[in-house]
């Protein structure tokens, strides 16, 4: 099993938000599969509690677990009085002794899985912990093979914020360069702030799925898809979707 590498990409809660916070469009989709199919809710790689939060004012017992300690000290300072567990732990093994409705995996999440080990780690540990008739539900990209293929050199834009220390305006940009072999998207983010020099550089190393690929790999782990959807609306999965949203429970 191939080790985690967010530690360098996930250091800081605090940008993480301002790059991401303001991303709402599938927020309303995973309050309704809870609302369908019951809690509680358990979140693998929850960060700082974007969508466990959301869920938790609806109502839901949320348990949220996050292998970043600095995503979940973001998410314990903006959760207080809530029901919410935040667990320190690693999605590929797991032991929370309880059973959930419902278990997401959301925001693109599986990409940190790069090898056939931790797939297996992970999906063998959400079938444990998934009640009998409880749903398991990732949120995956459909790959673009324009924007994997892209010159490495190239640089293209990826969001603007105000840094949280109040050191200016942040730019960041990317470059990616896709290995065809390991289905891993090697891409790398540049932080500059406006008008100073120093620019900060970090990884993000993400596995592609194709549809076909991720439809065997649950088929294979025991599970059985439900429904399969192109975006956050339930618009039925085809070739021109941005995203794979599959709703899945264990055979």
């Amino acid at each position: 099993m191939k080790p985690l590498d967010l530690d360098h990409l996930y250091f800081d809660g605090r940008h993480y938000d301002l790059q991401n916070g303001d991303y709402e469009d599938d927020i309303p989709f995973y309050v309704k599969m809870a609302e369908t199919y019951g809690g509680p809710v358990l979140e693998l790689a929850c960060g700082t509690g974007r969508i466990a939060i959301p869920l938790a004012k609806k109502g839901f017992q949320v348990v949220g677990l996050d292998a970043m300690p600095s995503m979940l000290e973001q998410a314990k300072k903006k959760s207080k009085g809530l029901d919410i567990e935040w667990i320190h732990g690693d999605a590929r093994d797991f032991e929370l002794h309880k059973k959930f409705g419902v278990i997401l995996f959301p925001f693109n999440s599986l990409a940190h899985l790069y090898d056939l080990e931790s797939i297996s780690g992970c999906f063998a540990c959400v079938r444990k912990h998934l009640i009998d008739d409880g749903r398991f539900i990732i949120d995956m990209f459909n790959p673009c093979l324009d924007c994997l293929m892209r010159d490495p050199l190239a640089c293209f834009p990826v969001a603007e914020y105000t840094d949280p220390d109040r050191k200016g305006r942040v730019v960041v940009m990317e470059s990616n360069a896709y290995d065809r072999a390991t289905q891993i998207n090697h891409i790398k983010w540049f932080y500059r702030i406006e008008n100073q020099p120093e620019e900060h550089i970090e990884d993000l190393n993400m596995r592609i799925f194709f549809p076909q690929e991720l439809d065997v790999l649950l088929k294979f782990h025991g599970f059985e898809i439900d429904k399969k959807f192109g975006d956050f609306n339930e618009t039925p999965f085809d070739s021109d979707s941005e995203k794979q949203v599959v709703v899945c429970r264990k055979r």
